[in-house]
């Protein structure tokens, strides 16, 4: 028996997902598989937090908070974690570095009109138990990435992790944060599609070969920015005005009816303190297993004679570290929550998805609308659910 555990992301339905899991269907008939699409925290129940709704995008997020609260209650000593899935998840949340007024606007506005999420979104939430230095609460994404914790433990279990990133048009999930890197190198590099007939979207990027100046603006993204400029005077402030209105409603109405806020997550606390962390030694033995595969080695048949490869297999170099950095770097923040992350190591997959919402079209929420981007799933389940 395998148990399928799916959850939709920031305002979504289950029906979300409908397409991705109908194709996962289709493999029942060859293996014994039981899915569970999370039906409780549609819309705006998904303003309560990350803890309280405990994927996809947001849905990643809860899944990880999930895992270590089994991994704490001896869940996984008779149950065999196999694949952990994520798709275009905000692994390092949403938080845009300070120094500029757009910076502080979307900080601020992100943790006022979406809440409790919004604020775990850009590590503002200041209610989780206190585990940082100097007892300073720890933001909720940092906690989970804390490998004397557990969920860093829980994710570490799972024999395959496997994450989906947009390398562009998605301005739900950016690619650092959803591919848990520093930088984008596909802003830098160019890109390389290996198998263009069979998954156009699927993409690598050749880190020998620089992109050109010029390189990535079609005809019709030119036109569509030229227009934006001309008419943003008068579109932009309609644009920000009714979204914040449709915001406001929408954050009124989850304040009626939200769940009090936890007083703490207890059960972290007694597990921090039965486990002892800061004398306990980190397992970092599988620090050098791979957390980056050839794409193009995936999506060849192994039969194929393989030419060489545009990308590398690349050798995890983090090392996990019990040391916290200081939480007014923001930073250092970022750059120990990727490093910490990355050692548990990750088979990275990348889309190139040319749609304007790739973060709505990656899992095809839109089946009518998202037909072109078919092959990502087909790739998703062809090449890890099939195994």
């Amino acid at each position: 028996m395998h148990l399928i555990v799916a959850h939709h992301g920031m305002w979504g339905i289950p029906a979300h997902l409908s397409y991705l899991l109908s194709e996962i269907e289709k493999l029942k008939t060859e293996k014994n598989l039981h899915i569970l699409n999370n039906e409780r925290n549609s819309e705006l129940k998904t303003y309560d937090g990350i803890d309280v709704c405990g994927g996809y995008s947001l849905g990643g997020l809860i899944n990880r908070f999930a895992i270590g609260k089994l991994f704490d209650k001896g869940f996984f000593q008779s149950i065999k974690p196999q694949n952990f899935f994520t798709i275009a998840t905000p692994h390092l949340g949403v938080k845009k570095k300070p120094g500029s007024a757009f910076s502080y606007i979307w900080n601020n506005s992100v943790g006022f009109f979406t809440l409790r999420t919004g604020a775990q979104f850009v590590l503002a939430d200041t209610d989780f138990p206190p585990l940082g230095v100097d007892n300073t609460p720890l933001p909720l994404l940092m906690a989970m990435c804390d490998p004397r914790g557990p969920f860093y433990k829980a994710l570490k279990l799972f024999e395959k992790r496997v994450l989906f990133a947009n390398t562009r048009n998605d301005f739900t999930a950016r690619f650092t944060t959803s591919a848990i890197e520093s930088t984008n190198k596909f802003n830098k590099y160019r890109t390389v599609i290996p198998n263009p007939e069979k998954y156009p979207y699927i993409v690598t990027v050749d880190e020998s070969t620089q992109k050109g100046k010029n390189e990535g603006w079609t005809v019709l993204q030119f036109g569509f920015v030229a227009l934006f400029a001309v008419l943003s005077p008068v579109v932009l402030p309609f644009i920000v005005g009714f979204t914040s209105y449709r915001l406001m409603i929408r954050r009124n109405n989850r304040l009626k009816e939200a769940p009090p806020v936890p007083a703490a997550n207890d059960w972290v606390v007694n597990y921090y303190s039965e486990k002892k962390p800061d004398g306990e030694q980190v397992d970092d033995s599988n620090t050098e297993e791979t957390i980056a595969i050839t794409v193009e080695k995936l999506i060849k048949p192994t039969a194929e004679p393989e030419s060489p490869p545009r990308m590398t297999t690349v050798v995890s170099p983090y090392k996990p570290t019990t040391a916290l950095p200081d939480l007014k770097d923001n930073v250092a923040c970022r750059q120990w929550m990727v490093d910490t992350l990355n050692s548990v190591g990750w088979t990275k997959c990348f889309a190139g998805i040319t749609y304007t919402n790739a973060h709505a079209a990656i899992v095809a929420r839109a089946p009518a609308q998202h037909q072109p981007s078919f092959h990502v799933i087909d790739f998703m389940i062809q090449q890890f659910f099939a195994e």
